[in-house]
């Protein structure tokens, strides 16, 4: 929220009192949400060992020392896990496990990506070095054509003769943009009007459809591929498609090499923060340079390779690429082996990132160079690890299960049902389970893309739990999306100049994308687009005074990020888990906890304290998140300065700001 300047306060001389025991409450608030839902998932382990039962026992017994236990006893034959309880959905037992334990596999996504990901990995590993042997082989010049058929042998392994579907729809736009691309006013908005056409279309018919290929058909259809279902992923190849459309547009009509070279910088002083690069466009003036026909644009055409630099930005960092995002290298040429290599990108294709076209194509001839101990540092870092721990938190947690199946309405003893701490466990572990699961899908594929030598955006470029901004939240979740949003979106909107427009327009765009006839995702967009608006308005007037900090001021920074904590978790809920209904649920298994009608030692009491230990946890982070971003703006500054000084005035833009957690 609050954005600290160049007439902001003196730069921080370590951690104070405040910060460190700010630190110490996040930390042991979320210890006791995170214990008690795994002991609340111990009931519902059908088979659970001894000494499980034992280690259950033990966190209970803790969890009671600060009121937040309850009469879970092993020898307790009333809490037997399986006694009187239903099985939870999607929890299973495999024998031999680990770790002991029945594994939380009720979320699809991750149960489908986690059951062929012995197949991913193979197949990976054949096509990095296969990728690399042609290069070598075949030349630059010939990489757009390797990769346009490795993409397709690619789709057809995935969908079997129903490929030809998503195949016809993207040659269709790509002819049609190739028409009408550079003419004024109709090349945009016919690029848009076919994307979504094809996206309306895959979504009401896409199930009926029945491949033409006569004669042929029984042949083909012996084999259905490992996903027949396309349309699944047909979302991602749209915003390919609108990429494609508007980029060559943009091309064709001069404003690529307009907005490159009259790009607004960073005010003098001004905080340079994470992930700039896309998203400092919407924080500045966007009304687009005059068109003017660029003298070095060859689109259809050959020429000189340009270097992939940006102002001395290192290959492979967030400045590098969003250089090519904005001025894509003279080889570039938008042709059809280039469009269907982009289309049907093996790394990209099944979950993303998401990539423009201009920096996947700079990247085809000549790609991005990763070192191998770069990259074995990332798979082990970076994915290794954490999906490590997501084995570990489906074995321990079973908040999905839970939600999914809205548990709190199950008939059990009284002294068993879902209280507000219950509620707020499950909740905060369903939103931990979500962010492991896609930072584990999209770091596989990104470092797929990455072996390959195309860099791409970096997703989760923060903890979940370390988000006291709902706008900064997505631009740090979902992050490869969020600047392609504010590229082909969010900035034709209006930008920050028309903001109030551009945003709740973005976030109904975000939940149609997702899926249009949810209602689930109508509420999350409008959750999200009616908090961001008295967010960027409080923010405004936080930055005015941003000089005069003061404790009061820390306070109500740290308590407006703690609402704004509450509010990602229940949009998110609402979108993704358990819909409006389920949150209604929620709600009302709270408000009777706090009236009497809650678990075991439950009441007001019991309800206000669970209440207010979550809260303090939820501002506990906001503040310490805040302290944190002000103390990388305050380390970019100085690296800015630096490199003014050592480049007679040019800004060096801070390395690995696409990396950090």
């Amino acid at each position: 929220m609050a954005r600290v300047g160049a007439g902001g306060p003196p730069p921080r001389r370590g951690a104070r009192l405040a910060d460190r025991l700010a630190l110490a409450l996040a930390t042991f608030g979320i210890a006791v949400l995170t214990l008690r839902a795994a002991v609340l998932s111990a009931r519902y382990d059908p088979g659970l060992s001894p000494a499980w039962r034992r280690a259950m026992d033990g966190a209970n017994a803790a969890l009671r020392l600060v009121g937040a236990g309850d009469g879970f006893s092993s020898s307790s034959p009333a809490r037997t896990p399986g006694s009187r309880r239903r099985l939870l959905p999607g929890v299973r037992r495999a024998p031999g496990d680990a770790l002991g334990r029945a594994n939380d596999l009720s979320d699809a996504q991750w149960s489908s990506f986690r059951r062929n990901a012995p197949a991913l990995v193979l197949v990976a590993l054949c096509a990095v070095p296969a990728v690399a042997l042609a290069r070598r082989a075949l030349g630059p010049a010939r990489m757009p054509a390797f990769h346009a058929v490795y993409a397709a042998a690619f789709a057809f392994a995935l969908h079997g003769d129903r490929a030809v579907f998503p195949a016809a729809m993207a040659l269709a736009h790509f002819a049609l943009c190739r028409a009408v691309a550079g003419v004024p006013r109709l090349g945009a908005l016919a690029t848009w009007a076919s994307a979504l056409a094809c996206l309306v279309a895959a979504r009401a018919l896409a199930e009926r459809w029945t491949p033409p290929f006569g004669v042929f058909g029984a042949a083909l259809a012996s084999f259905p591929g490992v996903l027949p279902r396309w349309w699944v992923h047909f979302n991602l190849v749209v915003l390919r498609m609108i990429s494609f459309g508007v980029d060559l547009h943009r091309r064709r009509a001069g404003l690529e090499h307009a907005r490159e070279r009259r790009a607004p910088e960073p005010e003098k002083g001004a905080a340079v923060e994470k992930g700039t690069d896309d998203e400092s466009v919407s924080k500045t003036k966007t009304t687009e340079p005059e068109p003017e026909r660029a003298s070095g644009s060859n689109e259809g055409r050959s020429a000189p390779p340009t270097h992939h630099t940006h102002r001395g930005a290192p290959p492979g960092s967030s400045a590098h690429y969003a250089s090519l995002v904005h001025a894509p290298t003279r080889e570039v040429e938008y042709s059809l082996s280039e469009y269907v290599a982009y289309v049907f990108s093996p790394p990209l294709y099944v979950a993303g990132p998401i990539s423009s076209f201009n920096a996947f194509a700079s990247q085809l001839r000549r790609p991005t160079p990763v070192s191998s101990r770069a990259a074995l540092r990332y798979a082990f870092r970076k994915l290794g690890l954490v999906w490590l721990l997501l084995e570990v938190w489906t074995r321990t947690q079973y908040a999905n299960a839970f939600a999914k199946a809205r548990a709190w309405r199950w008939e059990v003893p009284a002294e068993e049902r879902f209280g507000t701490l219950e509620v707020c466990a499950i909740a905060v572990a369903t939103m931990n389970f979500m962010w492991l699961k896609f930072a584990v899908i999209w770091r596989f594929f990104r470092l797929w893309a990455m072996a390959s030598g195309q860099e791409c955006p970096e997703n989760m470029l923060r903890c979940v739990n370390n988000s006291p901004s709902v706008l900064e939240f997505w631009k740090s979740w979902h992050h490869s999306f969020n600047r392609w949003l504010v590229r082909y979106v969010y900035v034709p909107l209006g930008g920050s100049g028309r903001k109030r427009v551009a945003v709740p327009l973005t976030f109904a765009f975000v939940g149609a994308w997702h899926d249009a006839l949810d209602s689930r995702l109508i509420w999350w967009a409008a959750i999200f687009a009616v908090a961001a608006a008295p967010e960027s308005a409080l923010a405004a007037l936080a930055a005015r005074g941003a000089g005069r900090r003061t404790a009061r001021y820390e306070i109500a920074r740290a308590v407006a990020g703690g609402v704004n904590t509450c509010v990602l978790i229940v949009g998110n809920m609402v979108g993704y888990v358990v819909g409006a209904e389920g949150a209604r649920e929620l709600g009302a298994t709270m408000l009777g906890d706090f009236f009497g009608g809650g678990g075991e030692g439950g009441g007001r009491g019991s309800a206000l304290g669970a209440a207010a230990g979550v809260a303090v946890t939820f501002v506990a982070f906001a503040h310490f998140g805040f302290v944190q971003r002000e103390r990388e703006k305050e380390k970019a500054e100085a690296e800015a300065r630096g490199g003014e000084g050592g480049k007679g005035g040019g800004r060096s833009p801070p390395r690995g700001t696409d990396t950090g957690e």
